[in-house]
C-alpha cells in the first residue's frame, strides 16, 4: 500500500471523528468538500472545516467541484462558504477544485473554462489553487493549466505511483472500494479517498506555509 499522507471526505463519508482521525501520524492533510457549482455547499462542510481547524492539521484543504455555471459565481460561492466556516483561510490552509466529468450536469468542460474557473477562485480565495484532474481528462496536460498544481487520481493496484509525463503535487491512489480503513469514519469499517504528498515543498507554498 503506498504511503497514507492525505484523506478527502465529503458528506458522504458521514460524521467524522477528527479526533480519531489525527490519531493516525502519518496523516498530515486533510480536505473535505465545500461546494458544488454557484449554490450547492455540501451539508457537513462547516462541521467538518471547523473540526479540521481545531484539531490542527498541517495542511487542510477546502475543495470546490467544478460545473459548467460561470467561473466567477462559482469562485465567489466557494469564498462565501469558506467564510461562513470561520473566515479567510489560514496559513496552512488552501484549496483544490475537482475536475471530473459528472454528466448530465457538466460532462467534459473546455480548458479556456477550466483555466477561468482556477485563476477566479484564486483572486476570491487567496490561493492558487490545486487541480484534482485525472490523465484521462482532456486538457489535463495543457499549458493553460500547468500553474495550478495537479492532484492526480490514480488507482494503481501494485502500490506504485503513476507512470505519467504529467508533474504531479499530490497522488490520490484510493478511494471507494480502494481506499484506506481510517479511524473515525465509518468507525473505522468503511475506505476513505486516500492520497500521498509527492510534492512537499510545492504544497506547502500553495497553502502559504512557506514563502
Amino acid at each position: 500500500m503506498p504511503r497514507l499522507d492525505g484523506i478527502d471526505v465529503s458528506h458522504w463519508d458521514g460524521t467524522v471523528d477528527w479526533r480519531a482521525v489525527s490519531g493516525v501520524p502519518s496523516i498530515q492533510l486533510v480536505a473535505a468538500k465545500a461546494t458544488e457549482g454557484r449554490g450547492d455547499r455540501d451539508p457537513l462542510f462547516i462541521a467538518n472545516w471547523t473540526a479540521i481547524r481545531a484539531v490542527g492539521f498541517r495542511v487542510r484543504i477546502a475543495y470546490h467541484f467544478a460545473t459548467g455555471d460561470p467561473p466567477e459565481e462559482q469562485a465567489a460561492w466557494l469564498a462565501t462558504t469558506i467564510t461562513d466556516a470561520g473566515g479567510p483561510l489560514l496559513p496552512g490552509e488552501g484549496v483544490m477544485v475537482d475536475i471530473e466529468p459528472s454528466p448530465p450536469l457538466v460532462g467534459e468542460l473546455p480548458v479556456a473554462q477550466l483555466a477561468a474557473l482556477l485563476a477566479a477562485i484564486e483572486s476570491s480565495t487567496g490561493r492558487t489553487p490545486l487541480r484534482y484532474m485525472g490523465e484521462y481528462y482532456p486538457g489535463a496536460g495543457d499549458p493553460a493549466l500547468s500553474c495550478f498544481p495537479l492532484w492526480l487520481p490514480d488507482y494503481t493496484w501494485d502500490g506504485a505511483r503513476p507512470s505519467t509525463a504529467l508533474a504531479y503535487a499530490i497522488w490520490q491512489w484510493g478511494g471507494g472500494e480502494n481506499g484506506a480503513f481510517v479511524p473515525g469514519i465509518g468507525g473505522g469499517s468503511t475506505r476513505v479517498d486516500s492520497d500521498e504528498i509527492v510534492d512537499w515543498p510545492t504544497v506547502e507554498r500553495l497553502v502559504q506555509l512557506t514563502p
